[in-house]
C-alpha cells in the first residue's frame, strides 16, 4: 500500500547520503524510513534527468552557436 508522497526534503537526503556520503541504499532507506526500492528509484531518476539535461543543454549551445538552424518546420545541422 502506497503511503503517499515523499516530501522534497526526505529525498534530498536519500541523494545526499546516497552521493556525498556514500552511504548503502539498505543503510539510507533505514535513516529515512523508506524502502530501499524507493531509494534506489529516486537515485535512478535523478541520474536519469541529469543526462537529459545535459543533452538539452548541448542541444541549446549548439543552436546558440549556429551549428543548429531551426525554420519554422525543419531543424538544419551545419557540418563544419
Amino acid at each position: 500500500m502506497s503511503r503517499g508522497r515523499t516530501p522534497m526534503r526526505k529525498i534530498r537526503q536519500v541523494l545526499e547520503y546516497r552521493l556525498s556520503k556514500n552511504i548503502s541504499a539498505e543503510q539510507t532507506s533505514l535513516a529515512l524510513s523508506l524502502s530501499k526500492g524507493s531509494v534506489i528509484n529516486y537515485l535512478e531518476r535523478f541520474q536519469h534527468n541529469q543526462l537529459q539535461q545535459k543533452n538539452a543543454e548541448s542541444r541549446i549551445a549548439d543552436v546558440k552557436d549556429n551549428k543548429v538552424r531551426i525554420t519554422s518546420r525543419t531543424v538544419e545541422v551545419a557540418t563544419r
